[in-house]
């Protein structure tokens, strides 16, 4: 796993709940893949298309699915929408971005998942054992940069375990 520090960030609650003021610390924090019975699975790719369409992406890395058990709360964590980035010091940003997200889960009926931002590059390739395909070169650790969707680093479209990496945006 890439370095990633979780600095001062509300944790999230579901769309129809106040944020919390809490933190947790990412050593505190497990990070597993989303179950095919999560409800959010089948609908992963619409979501996540609609997601990168409608935020600003100028501070993102990366955008993933996942699980976030906690060491003081180890029961089954709910499914998880991580954006890693330079989230710090862009706190409007960060703001505008848990509520088009949250629009979007609300749209969807999903109120069971989670938004929460990690510091940092925070990148996870992993490969779905019933497809027999391996990831790629890590790329979207090494190359990544705020700013542009880079298609090829999506392995499986299907899995909510696969993050959407990022690179500069070439035009800037």
């Amino acid at each position: 796993m890439a370095s990633s520090n979780r600095r001062d960030f509300p944790r999230s609650r579901p769309y129809s709940q106040e944020p919390s003021a809490r933190t947790i610390p990412l050593k505190n924090i497990t990070i597993l893949p989303c179950q095919r019975g999560d409800k959010i699975f089948k609908m992963w790719d619409g979501v996540r298309d609609e997601i990168v369409k409608r935020i600003d992406l100028t501070h993102v890395f990366a955008v993933g699915c996942y699980r976030m058990e906690t060491v003081d709360n180890p029961r089954r964590a709910p499914p998880t929408i991580i954006v890693s980035g330079r989230h710090t010091r862009h706190l409007n940003t960060s703001k505008s971005t848990t509520d088009t997200i949250n629009a979007i889960l609300k749209r969807h009926g999903l109120s069971e998942v989670r938004v929460e931002f990690l510091e940092g590059r925070y990148s996870r390739n992993t490969s779905d054992e019933e497809s027999g395909d391996e990831p790629e070169s890590k790329r979207d650790v090494d190359e990544t940069r705020p700013g542009k969707f880079y298609h090829d680093v999506v392995r499986l479209r299907s899995m909510p375990g696969q993050n959407l990496a990022l690179k500069e945006n070439s035009s800037t």
